[in-house]
């Protein structure tokens, strides 16, 4: 019996050294530079791979609605940079969707997140956030149009979460 009790103690506390610790968290003003610093590097990265009038000359028959379409995606990253989950957060379009996801995955890995930006989660330590991606279809609002040249695409950038949950 005290054998085993010895045996589970060391076990428990290999167990304790091999798991990831949770880095110390940044904090107010710090924070936010952090992420501010992280999320144009991250953007940045990810604008050079959009392509959303890509996204649409694979679909020539496809009728737009006129004005603003915003495709938002949920993006998790781990401490090395690595992505671990997409999601899409609201839908602006199929292929604008596709496109976006497709940008995310070709240009993964990104650089690894600072380590007071990670949180614990059951997928180790990892960073998340909403990246946005809108374009501009001209035309009168409530109207469709099917020349797609004319659309305008904005870099896609990451957004606050809390501007994100208020336009849901």
């Amino acid at each position: 019996m005290r054998l085993f009790l010895l045996s589970l103690a060391l076990l428990s506390s290999s167990a304790a050294a091999c798991a990831p610790k949770t880095p110390t968290a940044l904090d107010g003003p710090d924070r936010q530079a952090a992420l501010d610093k992280y999320t144009e590097l991250f953007s940045k990265q990810v604008a050079d791979t959009w392509n959303p009038r890509q996204a649409l000359a694979d679909y020539p028959n496809q009728v737009l609605p006129a004005g603003t379409l915003t495709t938002v995606v949920w993006v998790i990253v781990d401490e090395l940079g690595d992505l671990v989950v997409t999601d899409i957060a609201r839908s602006a379009y199929g292929s604008l969707d596709r496109e976006a996801l497709r940008a995310l995955m070709v240009t993964a890995p990104f650089p690894p997140p600072p380590k007071g930006l990670l949180y614990r989660s059951s997928r180790g330590l990892v960073a998340a956030f909403p990246m946005q991606f809108t374009i501009q279809v001209p035309g009168e609002a409530g109207g469709y149009v099917q020349n797609r040249f004319n659309v305008e695409g904005k870099a896609p950038q990451v957004q606050k979460p809390l501007e994100i949950l208020l336009e849901l």
